[in-house]
């Protein structure tokens, strides 16, 4: 761990909005050896979503001689820590939070308009379509599209008569 550090530490962040009464973000991060472990929940009533946690070893992140200038002469690869803490807690987190206040879903394939999600799936393998459609209600109908597997069986089984 870089020096200062104390061992084991753990830190811990709570948010609650405004406008979302009965609910709260917790973010926990827990020095473990050489990583930080980031666990982060929402609560909201007496629902409690878990994301998944984020793994990430703080030395890679850090410059190894830093001579005590700017703060920002002390840490490499943020852009790359961004998009870890982005991908792995942040976007579960919105996810989650606007799961449980019934609001539609803002990224990912579930937000894309049935015929642009259609032409995605065209371009799947069977085996992929079938595991795309059991990952959501949403998911689930657009896979059940009968042009979708027109289109499957056609492309896979050329020459065969459909």
């Amino acid at each position: 761990m870089p020096a200062g550090w104390r061992s084991p530490s753990v830190y811990k962040l709570q948010y609650s909005h405004p406008l979302c009464e009965n609910s709260r973000v917790m973010v926990l991060a827990v020095t473990m050896g050489p990583e930080l472990v980031i666990n982060a929940t929402l609560k909201v009533g007496e629902k409690v979503d878990t994301v998944p946690k984020l793994c990430v070893k703080p030395d890679g992140f850090l410059t190894p001689q830093w001579r005590g200038e700017s703060a920002a002469a002390a840490f490499k690869d943020l852009s790359k820590l961004s998009r870890l803490f982005k991908d792995q807690i942040s976007y579960p987190l919105i996810a989650a939070a606007r799961a449980a206040m019934s609001l539609p879903v803002v990224f990912g394939l579930a937000a894309l308009p049935p015929e642009l999600l259609l032409r995605v799936l065209r371009l799947l393998n069977v085996q992929s379509v079938l595991s795309v459609s059991s990952t959501c209600k949403h998911l689930n109908i657009c896979c059940q599209d009968v042009s979708l597997w027109r289109h499957l069986a056609q492309r896979d089984h050329t020459g065969e008569t459909l």
